[in-house]
Protein backbone atom coordinates (compact mmCIF):
# COMPACT_ATOMS: atom_id res chain seq x y z
CA UNK A 1 0.00 0.00 0.00
CA UNK A 2 1.00 3.78 -0.69
CA UNK A 3 -0.14 6.92 -0.41
CA UNK A 4 1.24 8.18 -3.79
CA UNK A 5 -1.83 8.40 -5.52
CA UNK A 6 -5.47 8.51 -4.93
CA UNK A 7 -7.50 5.32 -6.02
CA UNK A 8 -10.68 3.54 -5.47
CA UNK A 9 -11.42 3.44 -1.90
CA UNK A 10 -9.89 0.67 -0.46
CA UNK A 11 -11.45 -2.03 2.48
CA UNK A 12 -8.48 -3.31 4.37
CA UNK A 13 -9.13 -6.58 6.04
CA UNK A 14 -6.80 -7.19 8.98
CA UNK A 15 -5.58 -10.39 10.83
CA UNK A 16 -3.40 -8.66 13.17
CA UNK A 17 -4.84 -10.27 16.47
CA UNK A 18 -5.34 -14.08 17.00
CA UNK A 19 -4.88 -16.14 13.95
CA UNK A 20 -7.85 -16.35 10.97
CA UNK A 21 -6.86 -20.12 9.83
CA UNK A 22 -10.06 -21.25 11.65
CA UNK A 23 -11.96 -18.63 9.78
CA UNK A 24 -10.81 -19.17 6.69
CA UNK A 25 -11.33 -22.53 6.72
CA UNK A 26 -14.65 -23.03 8.36
CA UNK A 27 -16.05 -20.95 5.53
CA UNK A 28 -14.04 -23.97 3.22
CA UNK A 29 -11.68 -21.43 1.64
CA UNK A 30 -7.83 -23.12 1.38
CA UNK A 31 -6.16 -19.82 0.96
CA UNK A 32 -6.43 -16.24 2.00
CA UNK A 33 -7.01 -14.71 -1.19
CA UNK A 34 -9.98 -17.08 -1.74
CA UNK A 35 -11.42 -15.42 0.98
CA UNK A 36 -10.54 -11.80 -0.11
CA UNK A 37 -12.26 -12.13 -3.43
CA UNK A 38 -14.84 -13.86 -1.26
CA UNK A 39 -15.73 -10.72 1.03
CA UNK A 40 -14.92 -8.27 -2.18
CA UNK A 41 -18.52 -9.78 -3.65
CA UNK A 42 -20.05 -7.82 -0.64
CA UNK A 43 -18.91 -4.68 -1.65
CA UNK A 44 -19.94 -2.45 -4.73
CA UNK A 45 -17.44 -2.32 -7.67
CA UNK A 46 -16.52 1.07 -6.28
CA UNK A 47 -14.67 -0.24 -3.72
CA UNK A 48 -11.32 -2.32 -3.72
CA UNK A 49 -10.48 -5.57 -1.06
CA UNK A 50 -7.22 -5.80 -0.03
CA UNK A 51 -5.33 -7.41 3.16
CA UNK A 52 -1.94 -9.23 3.87
CA UNK A 53 -2.91 -13.22 2.97
CA UNK A 54 0.42 -14.30 4.59
CA UNK A 55 -0.97 -12.81 7.52
CA UNK A 56 -4.54 -14.11 7.52
CA UNK A 57 -2.86 -17.38 7.57
CA UNK A 58 -0.49 -17.02 10.64
CA UNK A 59 0.28 -19.34 13.18
CA UNK A 60 -0.35 -18.59 16.59
CA UNK A 61 1.16 -21.14 19.40
CA UNK A 62 -0.17 -20.30 22.84
CA UNK A 63 3.07 -21.57 24.19
CA UNK A 64 5.48 -19.43 22.53
CA UNK A 65 4.35 -16.04 22.99
CA UNK A 66 1.31 -16.49 20.32
CA UNK A 67 2.81 -15.01 17.17
CA UNK A 68 6.23 -14.36 15.82
CA UNK A 69 5.08 -11.34 13.85
CA UNK A 70 4.99 -8.82 15.49
CA UNK A 71 6.92 -6.12 13.71
CA UNK A 72 5.15 -6.81 10.39
CA UNK A 73 2.16 -6.23 12.29
CA UNK A 74 2.98 -3.16 13.43
CA UNK A 75 4.08 -2.06 10.05
CA UNK A 76 0.82 -3.20 8.88
CA UNK A 77 -1.05 -0.59 10.94
CA UNK A 78 1.03 2.03 10.38
CA UNK A 79 0.68 1.26 6.48
CA UNK A 80 -3.07 1.07 6.98
CA UNK A 81 -3.36 3.97 8.42
CA UNK A 82 -1.35 6.51 6.14
CA UNK A 83 -2.62 5.43 3.24
CA UNK A 84 -5.18 7.90 2.28
CA UNK A 85 -6.73 5.71 -0.03
CA UNK A 86 -8.04 3.08 2.62
CA UNK A 87 -11.22 3.72 4.02
CA UNK A 88 -11.97 1.55 6.64
CA UNK A 89 -10.11 -1.61 8.36
CA UNK A 90 -12.34 -4.50 9.27
CA UNK A 91 -10.25 -6.82 11.58
CA UNK A 92 -11.45 -10.44 11.29
CA UNK A 93 -10.81 -11.56 14.90
CA UNK A 94 -9.93 -10.31 18.63
CA UNK A 95 -8.55 -13.06 20.51
CA UNK A 96 -4.95 -12.15 21.72
CA UNK A 97 -1.18 -10.82 21.09
CA UNK A 98 -2.11 -7.43 19.47
CA UNK A 99 -2.12 -5.48 22.98
CA UNK A 100 1.93 -5.93 22.93
CA UNK A 101 2.37 -4.50 19.33
CA UNK A 102 0.91 -1.21 19.96
CA UNK A 103 3.82 0.45 21.64
CA UNK A 104 5.63 -0.55 18.41
CA UNK A 105 3.17 1.70 16.19
CA UNK A 106 4.08 5.23 15.18
CA UNK A 107 0.34 6.86 15.11
CA UNK A 108 1.70 10.29 14.18
CA UNK A 109 0.31 9.44 10.34
CA UNK A 110 -2.94 10.01 11.82
CA UNK A 111 -2.18 13.93 11.86
CA UNK A 112 -1.37 13.93 7.96
CA UNK A 113 -4.23 11.92 6.87
CA UNK A 114 -6.26 14.10 3.95
CA UNK A 115 -9.06 11.60 4.10
CA UNK A 116 -10.96 9.52 7.08
CA UNK A 117 -10.87 6.44 8.10
CA UNK A 118 -13.33 3.90 9.94
CA UNK A 119 -12.06 0.60 12.16
CA UNK A 120 -14.21 -1.32 13.40
CA UNK A 121 -13.44 -4.59 16.04
CA UNK A 122 -13.55 -5.47 19.34
CA UNK A 123 -12.38 -7.53 22.35
CA UNK A 124 -8.48 -7.36 21.66
CA UNK A 125 -8.87 -4.73 19.49
CA UNK A 126 -10.44 -2.47 22.30
CA UNK A 127 -7.02 -0.45 23.08
CA UNK A 128 -6.37 0.12 19.32
CA UNK A 129 -9.91 1.43 18.74
CA UNK A 130 -10.06 3.92 21.54
CA UNK A 131 -6.40 4.82 20.53
CA UNK A 132 -7.20 5.89 16.76
CA UNK A 133 -10.66 7.25 18.24
CA UNK A 134 -8.95 9.95 19.14
CA UNK A 135 -8.18 11.34 16.18
CA UNK A 136 -10.44 13.88 13.95
CA UNK A 137 -9.82 11.65 11.06
CA UNK A 138 -10.36 8.09 12.67
CA UNK A 139 -14.45 6.55 13.21
CA UNK A 140 -13.81 4.02 14.96
CA UNK A 141 -16.59 1.36 16.02
CA UNK A 142 -16.90 -1.43 18.41
CA UNK A 143 -18.29 -4.05 16.40
CA UNK A 144 -18.15 -7.98 16.42
CA UNK A 145 -15.40 -9.68 14.53
CA UNK A 146 -16.70 -11.97 11.62
CA UNK A 147 -14.85 -14.72 13.70
CA UNK A 148 -18.20 -14.28 15.78
CA UNK A 149 -20.04 -16.13 13.07
CA UNK A 150 -18.37 -19.14 12.88
CA UNK A 151 -17.09 -19.70 16.42
CA UNK A 152 -21.17 -19.31 17.44
CA UNK A 153 -21.74 -21.40 13.94
CA UNK A 154 -21.08 -25.03 14.81
CA UNK A 155 -24.32 -26.45 13.51
CA UNK A 156 -24.40 -24.58 9.94
CA UNK A 157 -22.65 -25.76 6.97
CA UNK A 158 -20.25 -23.62 5.61
CA UNK A 159 -22.39 -22.24 2.95
CA UNK A 160 -24.73 -20.65 5.58
CA UNK A 161 -22.04 -19.52 7.53
CA UNK A 162 -20.63 -17.37 4.38
CA UNK A 163 -24.06 -15.56 4.09
CA UNK A 164 -23.68 -14.75 7.39
CA UNK A 165 -20.63 -12.90 6.84
CA UNK A 166 -21.36 -11.57 3.63
CA UNK A 167 -24.90 -9.89 5.52
CA UNK A 168 -21.89 -8.78 8.00
CA UNK A 169 -19.85 -7.06 5.36
CA UNK A 170 -22.80 -5.61 3.86
CA UNK A 171 -23.47 -3.86 7.00
CA UNK A 172 -20.14 -2.45 7.40
CA UNK A 173 -20.86 -1.00 3.61
CA UNK A 174 -23.72 0.54 5.23
CA UNK A 175 -22.43 2.27 7.55
CA UNK A 176 -19.37 3.91 6.19
CA UNK A 177 -21.58 5.02 3.16
CA UNK A 178 -23.77 6.93 6.03
CA UNK A 179 -26.53 4.91 6.49
CA UNK A 180 -27.93 3.20 9.61
CA UNK A 181 -26.61 -0.26 10.83
CA UNK A 182 -29.08 -2.89 10.39
CA UNK A 183 -28.24 -4.17 13.83
CA UNK A 184 -29.78 -1.87 16.69
CA UNK A 185 -28.85 -2.06 20.49
CA UNK A 186 -31.55 -3.49 22.59
CA UNK A 187 -30.70 -1.09 25.87
CA UNK A 188 -33.07 -0.88 29.52
CA UNK A 189 -31.98 2.08 32.18
CA UNK A 190 -30.79 -0.31 35.36
CA UNK A 191 -29.80 2.53 37.31
CA UNK A 192 -29.92 6.45 37.84
CA UNK A 193 -31.96 9.07 36.15
CA UNK A 194 -31.47 10.19 32.61
CA UNK A 195 -32.57 13.74 31.50
CA UNK A 196 -34.71 14.32 28.41
CA UNK A 197 -32.88 14.06 25.18
CA UNK A 198 -29.18 13.45 26.29
CA UNK A 199 -26.59 13.23 24.18
CA UNK A 200 -23.13 11.33 24.50
CA UNK A 201 -19.94 10.04 23.46
CA UNK A 202 -18.56 6.93 24.44
CA UNK A 203 -15.18 5.01 25.11
CA UNK A 204 -14.43 1.80 25.94
CA UNK A 205 -15.08 -1.53 25.27
CA UNK A 206 -13.66 -4.71 26.46
CA UNK A 207 -13.05 -3.93 30.57
CA UNK A 208 -9.80 -6.03 30.26
CA UNK A 209 -8.39 -4.65 27.34
CA UNK A 210 -9.47 -0.83 28.25
CA UNK A 211 -7.75 -1.43 31.61
CA UNK A 212 -4.19 -1.78 29.90
CA UNK A 213 -4.13 1.92 28.76
CA UNK A 214 -3.98 3.10 32.28
CA UNK A 215 -0.77 4.54 33.08
CA UNK A 216 -0.09 4.26 29.39
CA UNK A 217 0.93 7.55 26.94
CA UNK A 218 -2.62 7.03 25.59
CA UNK A 219 -4.70 7.07 29.11
CA UNK A 220 -6.40 10.63 28.31
CA UNK A 221 -8.36 8.70 25.07
CA UNK A 222 -10.48 7.01 27.44
CA UNK A 223 -10.01 9.43 30.34
CA UNK A 224 -13.67 10.84 31.67
CA UNK A 225 -15.27 14.19 30.14
CA UNK A 226 -18.26 15.93 29.74
CA UNK A 227 -20.80 14.02 28.04
CA UNK A 228 -18.40 10.82 28.08
CA UNK A 229 -19.27 7.52 29.12
CA UNK A 230 -18.26 4.58 29.53
CA UNK A 231 -18.95 1.15 27.74
CA UNK A 232 -17.91 -2.16 29.44
CA UNK A 233 -18.13 -5.14 28.21
CA UNK A 234 -15.92 -8.55 28.74
CA UNK A 235 -15.48 -12.37 28.57
CA UNK A 236 -13.78 -15.68 29.73
CA UNK A 237 -13.58 -13.16 33.06
CA UNK A 238 -15.16 -14.38 36.51
CA UNK A 239 -16.81 -11.56 38.85
CA UNK A 240 -14.02 -10.98 41.03
CA UNK A 241 -11.27 -10.16 38.36
CA UNK A 242 -14.02 -7.66 36.70
CA UNK A 243 -14.35 -6.27 40.60
CA UNK A 244 -11.02 -5.71 40.45
CA UNK A 245 -10.90 -3.72 37.01
CA UNK A 246 -13.45 -1.59 37.92
CA UNK A 247 -11.75 -0.88 41.02
CA UNK A 248 -8.42 -0.39 39.20
CA UNK A 249 -10.10 1.98 37.15
CA UNK A 250 -11.94 3.93 40.58
CA UNK A 251 -7.97 4.25 42.14
CA UNK A 252 -6.67 6.15 38.68
CA UNK A 253 -8.98 8.07 39.66
CA UNK A 254 -11.53 8.15 36.49
CA UNK A 255 -14.50 5.46 37.40
CA UNK A 256 -16.71 8.15 39.41
CA UNK A 257 -15.95 10.75 36.82
CA UNK A 258 -17.78 9.34 33.65
CA UNK A 259 -21.47 10.98 33.31
CA UNK A 260 -22.67 7.41 32.76
CA UNK A 261 -21.77 3.90 31.84
CA UNK A 262 -23.41 1.17 29.16
CA UNK A 263 -22.47 -2.45 30.57
CA UNK A 264 -22.40 -4.79 27.68
CA UNK A 265 -22.86 -8.84 27.96
CA UNK A 266 -20.42 -10.13 30.60
CA UNK A 267 -19.75 -13.54 29.77
CA UNK A 268 -17.70 -16.53 30.95
CA UNK A 269 -18.21 -19.54 29.15
CA UNK A 270 -21.79 -20.36 29.24
CA UNK A 271 -22.64 -18.38 32.48
CA UNK A 272 -24.46 -14.96 32.27
CA UNK A 273 -21.72 -12.61 34.80
CA UNK A 274 -23.75 -9.06 33.72
CA UNK A 275 -26.17 -9.02 36.56
CA UNK A 276 -22.91 -9.41 38.94
CA UNK A 277 -21.05 -7.02 36.52
CA UNK A 278 -23.99 -4.40 37.10
CA UNK A 279 -24.00 -5.57 41.05
CA UNK A 280 -20.23 -4.87 41.29
CA UNK A 281 -20.25 -1.59 38.94
CA UNK A 282 -22.79 0.19 41.70
CA UNK A 283 -20.96 -1.28 44.64
CA UNK A 284 -17.87 1.53 43.12
CA UNK A 285 -19.87 4.43 42.82
CA UNK A 286 -20.29 6.96 44.40
CA UNK A 287 -23.63 8.30 42.95
CA UNK A 288 -26.90 6.71 43.37
CA UNK A 289 -28.05 8.77 40.16
CA UNK A 290 -25.10 8.11 37.75
CA UNK A 291 -27.05 6.22 34.70
CA UNK A 292 -26.26 2.83 33.97
CA UNK A 293 -28.06 1.58 30.51
CA UNK A 294 -27.69 -2.20 30.30
CA UNK A 295 -27.35 -3.37 26.55
CA UNK A 296 -28.35 -7.16 25.86
CA UNK A 297 -26.36 -7.44 22.13
CA UNK A 298 -23.11 -5.61 23.10
CA UNK A 299 -20.05 -8.20 23.84
CA UNK A 300 -19.49 -11.38 22.74
CA UNK A 301 -23.02 -13.30 22.78
CA UNK A 302 -24.78 -12.61 19.33
CA UNK A 303 -26.32 -10.60 17.88
CA UNK A 304 -24.23 -7.93 18.49
CA UNK A 305 -24.64 -4.40 17.20
CA UNK A 306 -22.11 -1.63 16.39
CA UNK A 307 -21.69 1.56 18.46
CA UNK A 308 -18.99 4.29 17.19
CA UNK A 309 -16.74 5.56 20.09
CA UNK A 310 -15.79 8.89 20.72
CA UNK A 311 -18.13 10.59 18.81
CA UNK A 312 -21.01 13.03 19.73
CA UNK A 313 -23.25 11.07 17.34
CA UNK A 314 -25.60 9.73 19.78
CA UNK A 315 -29.19 10.41 21.47
CA UNK A 316 -30.37 8.42 24.06
CA UNK A 317 -34.21 9.02 23.93
CA UNK A 318 -36.16 7.47 26.75
CA UNK A 319 -39.16 4.89 26.18
CA UNK A 320 -41.88 2.87 28.25
CA UNK A 321 -40.47 0.16 31.32
CA UNK A 322 -37.60 2.62 31.56
CA UNK A 323 -36.31 1.08 27.88
CA UNK A 324 -33.70 3.14 25.63
CA UNK A 325 -33.44 3.73 22.14
CA UNK A 326 -29.58 4.79 20.75
CA UNK A 327 -30.33 7.40 18.29
CA UNK A 328 -26.97 7.51 16.27
CA UNK A 329 -26.51 10.31 13.38
CA UNK A 330 -24.92 7.50 10.55
CA UNK A 331 -25.18 10.49 8.35
CA UNK A 332 -22.22 12.64 10.26
CA UNK A 333 -20.11 9.11 10.12
CA UNK A 334 -19.96 8.61 6.75
CA UNK A 335 -16.63 7.84 5.20
CA UNK A 336 -17.47 6.53 1.69
CA UNK A 337 -19.83 7.47 -1.22
CA UNK A 338 -22.56 4.67 -3.06
CA UNK A 339 -22.05 3.44 -6.10
CA UNK A 340 -23.93 5.84 -8.84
Amino acid sequence: MTAARRSKPVVRLWGIAGSCRNLIRSLGFQSGRQFVEFVATAFDPTFRVTADTRMLQAVEDDLRGGRKDDARRAREIEQTLADDNVVVAINLRGGAWLTRVLPRVDFGALKNRKRPIAIFGFSEITTLLNITAAHRNVVAYHDMTPSMLTATSRKRTPTQIRADILNYFADIRRIITGQPSQRTIDAKLVHGKLSDDQSISLVGGNLTLLTTLIGSPHAKTIAPRRNRWLLIEDVHETSWRIDRKLAHLAMAGMLHRYDGFVLGRCTNGDTDLTDAALNCLKKQMDSPNTPIIRAANIGHVLPIAPVPLNRPVIRILKGRNRRISFDINWSKLKIAETAP
